[in-house]
């Protein structure tokens, strides 16, 4: 299949897709491979390197001479995910951002070209979560209309740029892990900006174990699901959402593994010690915003299958 590159739009819309990787070369040659045979255009490839072992650092090396369409970063200092997918948005000359996991690939070649022309379709549509596939669910699904979305997940949304920058992008939370795709979600419904979701428009995640850390990760997830009450949820509505968010995370870290029970009562401690500190940062959303947030977010949430970070 050739480049599309003879659109009905005047000006195509231009993407970055944005890789953030870590120790994981063997996966992040199949992710590139994927997103090169996007048919779509015009489009660039951003890998941005957080690898600390030596031997990913030089296998990473080889990846950018097999693949010199793509541009590569490296942090001068150590940097999260979530730092690191900022500091891919906040540059310009481009108008959508799409994030995919190193441990992802697009399933087929007209995924870019089918949510680019939902972009285009709707001025007022923020955001785009594709449908994700994992080994818990591995089976493609047809392709539907898209539908109102409250959530999309890390590994496979994409971005309109400018709304991002509108709202500040993501929020840097105290944990590595966890809440800053609902955040930034319900800061764009504040706006009355829109997510959808893509049914049957497929990205693969293999959730490998390489590079993760559970624990922490669950230890984050509690956190920041606790930090995102604070900063978001306004008043009065703060005053029981906030003790309930909290038993009902201790609660379900109760029924886990003795791992996830004291991650998540070092997560719950985390928050304690934090919160004073936090109060000052809040942005609340409008009262309506919050609770059609949530009303919405169970019906609609879509994130990787079985993961074992943040608490559901």
């Amino acid at each position: 299949m050739t480049k599309v590159q003879n659109r009905e739009v005047t000006n195509p819309l231009r993407v970055r897709i944005g890789i953030t990787t870590r120790n994981r070369p063997e996966y992040l040659q199949k992710c590139l491979a994927s997103c090169l045979a996007q048919t779509y255009e015009p489009v660039e490839i951003v890998v941005w390197d957080n690898s600390d072992d030596p031997q990913a650092l030089e296998l990473n090396a080889r990846l950018a001479s097999e693949f010199p369409q793509v541009g590569w970063g490296r942090p001068e200092a150590e940097t999260t995910l979530i730092q690191s997918r900022v500091k891919m948005m906040a540059e310009s000359g481009f108008d959508l951002f799409c994030s995919i996991d190193d441990d992802g690939w697009f399933m087929g070649t007209d995924e870019l070209e089918i949510v680019v022309r939902e972009f285009e379709c709707d001025p007022e549509c923020a955001g785009v979560a594709f449908d994700i596939l994992s080994p818990d669910r591995p089976s493609a699904v047809a392709r539907h209309p898209p539908r109102s979305a409250m959530h999309f997940v890390g590994c496979g949304h994409m971005l309109r740029r400018s709304m991002a920058e509108a709202v500040g992008f993501y929020f840097d939370f105290p944990g590595p892990y966890g809440s800053e795709e609902k955040d930034l979600c319900i800061r764009f419904l504040d706006k009355d900006w829109s997510v959808k979701f893509l049914p049957g428009v497929h990205v693969w995640h293999d959730k490998t174990s390489a590079g993760r850390d559970w624990a922490a990760q669950h230890r984050s997830g509690t956190l920041n699901d606790l930090v995102f009450g604070l900063l978001r949820c306004p008043l009065p509505d703060l005053l029981y959402y906030l003790p309930g968010k909290a038993l009902n995370l201790a609660l379900w870290g109760l029924k886990g593994t003795r791992e996830e029970r004291w991650a998540g009562l070092l997560g719950l401690a985390d928050f304690c010690r934090l919160a004073p500190g936090l109060w000052k940062q809040r942005q609340p959303v409008s009262q309506a915003a919050f609770r059609k947030f949530f009303r919405g977010a169970d019906s609609s949430r879509q994130r990787p299958r079985g993961w074992k970070g943040e608490p559901h």
